[in-house]
């Protein structure tokens, strides 16, 4: 099989346990040579390959190389075409920032080979966590696109020793008492946290993004109206948007119309034209700037 063709190339990238297998999609009119440019790294989510789902990231990638941008996809070990197998809870081991010390060295090994200037973290659903634990440890990254981020863990609730008790009553009128009764123990309980954060908030992960920002790093965010955004009722995105940020830092879109992966039509489409949007105001002509000497547009609109 070859490893190179016109617009892209295979490449094997060394992870903490082994190789980590990419696919370079080549920026247009700069083939073999992409020194001083902005790349962008696509990170998985939970789809197996890095292909994603409905082969989306390939088409994201094909765009972006097409708008002058070398761009990258990669297998992190457990995927894909990795050598590795996955951790044994994967959810669990993104949702705390399991995949950052692998991508920065993914960054630190395409900088080199490629020259180039900084990379953009793009990631969809968990791919946006390790986006943000990245963002936060690596000195090159640039910025990043989140695609329908979440900042909570899954709830886990300890059972009241009502709700024990509710395990040894034979089925029947009062088992149904007791666990009524037990259901609203837990919903005083729940009325009681408070009302700025709730249980499950994946604070480990709120600190990132606080890091990642205080860098200066623009940040793009992009949401399905269907996507699961909240936990317990909270709205995180509201609250990142509006804390620890400068004016015009962030970015919101909201695409109406697109489910979660963003690989039917619409959401394929939206994700480009509002990407590569912001990209060129970001980072014009595909060129990196030190984060010094990027003037954010003030003007720009949070929308929520």
């Amino acid at each position: 099989m070859k490893n190179e063709i016109e617009d892209r190339e295979l490449l094997e990238l060394k992870g903490p346990d082994g190789l980590i297998p990419a696919t370079h999609h080549k920026a247009r009119n700069h083939r073999g040579e992409a020194g001083g440019r902005i790349g962008v790294l696509l990170l998985n989510s939970l789809s197996p390959t890095r292909a994603a789902r409905g082969d989306s990231s390939v088409r994201w990638a094909e765009w972006y190389a097409e708008s002058g941008y070398p761009a990258f996809r990669i297998d992190l070990p457990g995927f894909g075409d990795s050598d590795t197998d996955p951790p044994p809870a994967l959810q669990d081991f993104i949702n705390l920032g399991g995949y950052t010390t692998a991508a920065c060295s993914v960054i630190d090994q395409l900088i080199a080979r490629f020259r180039l200037s900084g990379v953009v973290l793009f990631g969809l659903c968990a791919g946006a966590l390790s986006v943000i634990y990245t963002a936060a440890a690596s000195r090159e990254c640039r910025g990043m696109i989140l695609l329908d981020p979440y900042f909570h863990l899954p709830l886990v609730g300890k059972p009241t020793p009502l709700g024990k008790l509710v395990r040894f009553v034979p089925p029947g009128a009062m088992r149904r008492a007791l666990r009524t009764a037990a259901n609203m123990v837990i919903a005083v309980r729940r009325r009681h946290l408070p009302k700025q954060m709730p249980a499950n908030t994946n604070f480990q992960l709120l600190g990132q993004w606080r890091k990642a920002v205080s860098k200066g790093l623009p940040v793009l965010i992009i949401n399905a109206p269907t996507s699961r955004k909240n936990g317990e009722n909270f709205n995180y995105i509201d609250y990142i948007c509006k804390t620890n940020v400068s004016q015009g830092q962030v970015a919101l879109e909201v695409i109406q119309g697109a489910d979660h992966t963003f690989s039917n039509r619409l959401g394929l489409a939206a994700v480009r034209q509002h990407t590569e949007e912001w990209l060129r105001a970001k980072f014009p002509n595909g060129e990196g700037r030190e984060l010094a000497r990027i003037e954010f547009d003030k003007e720009a609109e949070v929308v929520n």
